[in-house]
């Protein structure tokens, strides 16, 4: 107990201003998130370096699903079972705590940086999107933002293939999770029909040629 209050009070008068000593401070705090000024200082996302910005959000999507390495887009929705390593009250709380922070409601400020034009901002929303997603109540959550499911169905939003992937993880952990029950059939034929189409699915487009 004495040694983990000595490294509260260690992290708490750290200097984290240069990127190499916050990264190690969010590998640290990842790992000790009971704290409140620690906690708050981990879930600070007005960085402006992209890099920092992607860690701080693949480190919060650590804590909640460690089983997070799993990068795999080729088996069918029953592949990935929903994560329980994380209590939902502490889930919402923590995402609460994470708007707080942040001053903006923490699906809306997902959803903004997933549409980022910076590659690494984009996939670390999505880890983050898809370790809240493995919760039944984090799926939930993210649904309840009226523009989430749009944004999750628009493919044009992203053109790498690994953010073409974190895209469709997030679909198959949606459907994996508890939350899958809840939805409209619509919601969910139009989520399994983007899981058989796969994660690089192209919607062709007719073209009309116009004759005088």
């Amino acid at each position: 107990q004495k040694l983990l209050q000595g490294f509260h009070k260690a992290l708490q008068l750290f200097d984290y201003r240069g990127e190499t000593e916050r990264l190690a401070y969010i590998d640290s705090v990842s790992a000790f998130d009971d704290d409140e000024l620690i906690r708050e200082g981990w879930l600070s996302l007005s960085v402006s370096n992209p890099k920092l910005k992607a860690a701080i959000m693949q480190s919060i999507a650590n804590v909640i699903d460690p089983t997070q390495t799993e990068t795999t887009t080729t088996t069918n929705t029953t592949g990935e079972a929903a994560s329980t390593n994380m209590d939902s009250q502490v889930l919402m709380s923590l995402l609460r705590t994470m708007g707080l922070v942040n001053g903006k409601d923490s699906v809306a400020m997902l959803i903004d940086f997933g549409k980022s034009p910076v590659a690494e901002i984009r996939l670390g929303a999505y880890s983050l999107m898809r370790a809240v997603a493995k919760r039944g109540t984090g799926a939930q959550i993210l649904l309840l933002n009226s523009g989430f499911f749009t944004f999750l169905m628009d493919r044009e939003l992203e053109t790498t293939k690994e953010g073409k992937e974190g895209k469709f993880l997030i679909v198959r952990a949606i459907l994996n999770s508890s939350t899958r029950s809840l939805l409209a059939d619509g919601i969910v034929e139009k989520m399994e029909e983007y899981i058989q189409q796969g994660p690089y699915y192209i919607k062709s487009k007719l073209w009309e040629l116009a004759t005088e």
